[in-house]
This record gives C-alpha cells, structure tokens and sequence, in this order.
C-alpha cells in the first residue's frame, strides 16, 4: 500500500494512460498484420514504441511553442512518417 492506504498501481494517471495507448496501438497494429494490412514480420510492439516516440516528439514542441512547430503541421508531418513506417515490402 502506498500513501495513505492507496495502491499506487490501481491510480489513475498519465502513466497508466500512457500504457494503455501503447497497448492499444500494439493491438490495432497486430490486427492489421492478421488481415494482411501490413507485412507478416512486421514487430507491432516496437513499431508501436516509435509510432509513440514520433507523436510525444511532435506534440512536445507543439505545447512548447516552438518555431515552426503547429497542431497542423505536426499531424501532416506524423502522418507522413506514420505513412513510411507502415509501408509494405
């Protein structure tokens, strides 16, 4: 038990929504290798992990306000990176 009589593991919070995304993604992208979206050898749990990495990157400098970086041209720049990364063959 944690501080004052609350498990921690049972909280509510970003980490654990964090995981649950991560787990949700994983499970989208191994469908879409069981319907034969993407390749068969395609590694849903580390594709997932750079798919997250990509989108914490762009939304970090979106929220910091950095040159350059908007809402919009953050999606167009993941979607093009989610575009090449998925690629089949």
């Amino acid at each position: 038990m944690g501080a004052h009589g609350v498990e921690r593991a049972a909280a509510p919070g970003p980490g654990r929504d964090r995981s649950r995304l991560a787990g949700d993604l994983e499970s989208l992208l191994a469908k879409g290798v069981r319907q034969g979206h993407f390749d068969a050898d395609l590694d849903a749990t580390a594709r997932a992990c750079e798919l997250l990495a990509l989108l914490d990157g762009l939304s970090t400098r979106v929220v910091l306000g950095r040159h350059g970086a908007d809402r919009d041209r953050a999606l167009r720049m993941a979607l093009s990176v989610t575009e090449r990364l998925m690629e089949r063959g």
